[in-house]
């Protein structure tokens, strides 16, 4: 009876018995009999079938008594019979996994019986209550290729849609249906081709005609898509990245129309495929973010995460969306996994959607949820804080012993990510960073260019040496930098020179490469690339010489910072651009405003450095300067006055507020900065009493760390400007014997210069300095030579072997100018050291070759010195007086002249 009343309802498609009373009557019945006698296999079937088709509600005490009559009846079941009660177990949702398993054998015994329909149901049943039988699938799929001829469209599509839904690939099998999908397209429904896309995608089976052709019959049947179908046939597209813009585009307009249908998966999934497949729909997601925000309460977790990720990767912004899944997650925590964490925190921060409650909220869930933390989570975590610009110590602590234990199972991407969240949020862990290089050589064949430039960057940028690595890397370099572009160009290079890791040959190559990819170059990258050549000392003239040309063209979007790197590295590796210094002179001027006092030191320095002299420029960073003073630190104090000195550029405004500014900062100054600050105010002749009283005890603190070169230029600058402090000339006397062997010719000759102009006499430090000399006359200019022998003349100290030493090895006579002759001859004069005839004759001669450059105080010395020795020639006498004459008269004209005009 229940067989006969659920057939003539099903055929009818009308209930014929509405009575859930009768229903129930009936369920009691067959039970009874159930209990007590053999029903046969046909009623089996019929009953299961027909309570399964009526959509009975709770009849598991009838199917599970059901299950013992049809284990009992099995071997009598047909094909039919088998499908119909799988078919009404798997519709009812009552589990029976004995009666399943043992349907599955049987039916592998009997599947040449199956037809197509008994075929469709039977996978459909098993796919449904999820029940795993590969064997009956395998079998199944060599009768539905056998009897593909009868399949209708409905059959194809639940075929398809069961082995998706089961799991089990059959390629060969979706092969052949793909094809017999093609010949009847015409008559698939809605349902069929959702259900078939569906399918193809679960499984991964691409088929580029299959695809097409639905995507047609799909566009002639838009009006009976639902939500969930529209959802569902985007993500089969979007799952095998199966572009079809016209389906696309008419589905974004019904989903428009139908949006008010959509539950929270259709939302997510439908954004997904949009995101996935790259089609661009600004409409249909502005109006889907509004639907979400209103239906939020109804999205899971996993919902909420896929629906921000979709409007991150397509670069589709919504930030009243983002506020409100951030509010929303803030209350759901505790239902976030490991995976929901890391791709949120992901999100926000791809998007640079700001939010530190989340940051914070989800990093104290992070912690606890740490051992569930896979590499890829835990690697896009620590990425997100570091691109949001979020800190979090506690965090960053936990994670580091976590991804040295799990450092085998990182890849090369989430090992260069991890590397860079740590650097980017200076965050140190020398532990982390030393595991992380042995597993970076081992790893480094599966690290791309862009994973190598990051790795290089992060451990530069973290200031973590890690020779072994930078040499590993370096090889590897040599035979990828095909691969590179000039972003990961231009950091490997910044990395290697900021952590001074001299790499020549890797530079050599680079410069090549570099020089070829010029033209994608930016300002950034022009400034940085010879930041990194200048700080290792890294020669490459061609390099810079197209950086050069490249960077006037470019010079409109430089900003202060790359200016001033580009101008400090020319001269740092001393590259004369004049065309480029020039070039930037005005565009300084122009942006001077941008400028912070460091950049403008660098500036002043560089100009300086290289002797490019630009009056109105030192003019103007002078003003800018003396506005921007309370930020500058002792070696920008030191570097600036250097550099006006260096060019001969007075500026007393800005030597005085220097001044006052150097006491203010004189404990940080170190040896370098003392020297080159005394140094220029004696350059300049700017006197700075206050100033140098102050640094004459600060000196001597620190005179165990002053180099030769810099005691030197400490003294003589003391000397130069008239500054007496005995003091410090007695405190640098024993230091400047210790350190006599590191002396170069024009500091020996600088030091008893200054010990001889203040008049403190050292007879142990002029014997010294005198042997010091005589062994390496051959490097002592005509400078050099004039202030040494001065320096004993004036002294009054006697070097018989110094002076003779100096008459027989002089080779550059032809350099001296007629201050050096006057000094020179006035010195053996004054000193008494008559036994250097051919010296003496021979600066005679030079002295009579340049007479024309002699003024009354070198002719006076001249005259002096040959008479007070003896050694007068008549061609010498001749041209000094003449000379004397000449200079006597123009002296009178200009007097007689000026009476006149008075």
């Amino acid at each position: 009876m229940a067989h006969a009343v659920a057939k003539i309802s099903s055929r009818t498609r009308k209930s014929i018995i509405q009575s859930k009373e009768v229903w129930q009557v009936l369920e009691h019945n067959i039970i009874d009999v159930a209990e007590n006698e053999n029903l046969g296999s046909r009623n089996c079937a019929n009953i299961l079938w027909a309570f399964a088709k009526m959509n009975q509600r709770n009849p598991d005490h009838l199917f599970g008594i059901m299950e013992n009559q049809v284990l009992s009846n099995m071997n009598e079941f047909n094909s039919l019979d088998m499908a119909n009660i799988v078919w009404s177990y798997a519709k009812v949702g009552h589990s029976c996994p004995k009666l399943f398993d043992t349907i599955s054998q049987k039916a592998i015994e009997k599947v040449d019986d199956f037809n197509s329909q008994s075929i469709a149901n039977t996978l459909w049943a098993y796919a449904k209550v999820g029940y795993k039988s590969p064997k009956l699938f395998d079998a199944i799929s060599l009768i539905v290729i056998e009897k593909i001829e009868t399949f209708n469209s409905q059959g194809i599509a639940n075929t398809v849609w069961a082995y998706a839904k089961a799991g089990h690939t059959s390629p060969k099998l979706f092969d052949v249906l793909s094809v017999k999908v093609m010949e009847k397209v015409d008559t698939f429904n809605t349902q069929n081709i959702v259900n078939t896309v569906w399918a193809y995608a679960k499984v991964g089976h691409s088929s580029t005609e299959l695809f097409d052709a639905l995507a047609k019959k799909a566009m002639t049947k838009l009006d009976t898509f639902n939500s969930r179908d529209i959802a569902n046939t985007m993500w089969a597209y979007a799952k095998v990245g199966h572009s079809s813009p016209k389906l696309f585009d008419a589905l974004s307009q019904n989903a428009l129309e139908k949006l008010i249908y959509f539950n929270s998966r259709d939302i997510a999934n439908t954004l997904w495929a949009y995101a996935t497949i790259g089609h661009s729909s600004p409409e249909l997601f502005d109006a889907i973010s509004h639907k979400a925000i209103q239906k939020l309460d109804t999205f899971n977790t996993q919902e909420m995460v896929n629906t921000i990720r979709s409007y991150a990767k397509v670069g589709h912004s919504s930030p009243e969306l983002f506020d409100a899944i951030s509010h929303k997650a803030m209350k759901r925590l505790d239902t976030f996994n490991s995976q929901g964490i890391a791709n949120t925190l992901w999100v926000y921060a791809k998007v640079g959607h700001s939010s530190p409650e989340l940051f914070d909220a989800f990093s104290h869930k992070a912690i606890q949820k740490l051992d569930t933390f896979s590499p890829q989570n835990i690697a896009n975590t620590v990425w997100a804080y570091a691109k949001a610009g979020y800190t979090s110590p506690e965090l960053f602590d936990a994670f580091a012993p976590k991804v040295i234990e799990k450092l085998d199972t990182f890849n090369a991407q989430g090992i260069a990510n991890t590397m860079w969240a740590y650097a980017n949020t200076r965050h140190s862990c020398p532990e982390l960073f030393d595991a992380i290089a042995d597993k970076v050589i081992e790893k480094l064949d599966t690290f791309n260019s862009q994973g190598i430039s990051n790795t290089v960057w992060a451990y530069a940028r973290v200031g973590h040496s890690s020779p072994k690595l930078f040499d590993a890397i370096s090889q590897k370099l040599m035979k990828t930098l095909d691969h590179f572009n000039s972003q990961n160009i231009v950091n490997t290079m910044w990395a290697y020179a900021k952590l001074d890791h001299s790499s020549p040959k890797l530079f050599d190559a680079i410069s090549v490469k570099a020089m070829e990819k010029i033209d994608d170059f930016n300002s950034r990258d022009i400034a940085n690339t010879m930041w990194a050549y200048a700080k290792v000392n890294h020669k490459s003239p061609k390099l810079f010489d197209a950086l050069s040309t490249k960077a006037i063209k470019n010079l409109d979007t430089f900003n202060s910072r790359d200016m001033a790197n580009t101008l400090w590295a020319y001269a740092k590796v001393g590259y004369a651009s004049p065309k480029l210094y020039t070039a930037m002179t005005t565009k300084i001027i122009e942006k001077l405003d941008l400028f912070n006092i460091q950049e403008i030191v660098n500036v002043m320095w560089a100009y300086a450095r290289v002797g490019h002299k630009a009056p109105v420029l030192f003019d103007a960073l002078s003003r800018k300067a003396m506005q921007k003073l309370d930020n500058i630190n002792s070696q920008g104090i030191a570097n600036t006055v250097w550099a006006y000195a260096r060019v001969g550029h007075t500026s007393p405004e800005l030597f005085d507020a220097l001044s006052t500014k150097a006491l203010e900062k004189l404990d940080t100054f170190n040896s370098q900065n003392i020297a080159n600050t005394v140094w220029a105010y004696a350059k300049v002749g700017h006197s700075s009493p206050e100033l140098f009283d102050a640094i004459s005890p600060r000196a001597i603190e620190k005179l165990d760390t002053f180099n030769s070169q810099e005691m030197v230029t400490t003294v003589y600058a003391y000397a130069k400007i008239g500054h007496s402090s005995p003091k410090l000339f007695s405190a640098v006397l024993p230091k400047a014997m210790e350190k006599l062997d590191t002396f170069k010719s024009i500091s020996i000759a600088n030091t008893v210069w200054a010990y001889a102009k203040v008049g403190l006499v050292s007879p142990d430090l002029f014997d010294a300095f005198a042997q010091k000399a005589i062994e390496k006359l051959d490097t002592f200019s005509s400078l050099s030579i004039e202030n040494t022998v001065w320096a004993y003349a004036e002294a009054g100290h006697s070097s018989p072997e110094l002076f003779d030493a100096i008459s027989h090895k002089v080779k550059n006579i032809d350099t001296f100018n007629a201050q050096s002759i006057a000094n020179t001859v006035w010195a053996y004069a004054k000193i008494g050291h008559a036994s250097s005839p051919e010296l003496l004759d021979a600066l005679a001669k030079i002295a009579v070759e340049k007479i024309e450059t002699f003024d009354s105080e070198d002719i006076a010395k001249t005259k002096w010195a040959y008479e007070e020795l003896e050694r007068s020639t008549p061609e010498l006498v001749d041209a000094l007086s003449q000379k004397e004459a000449e200079l006597f008269d123009a002296l009178s004209q200009k007097e007689a002249c000026l009476n006149k005009l008075s």
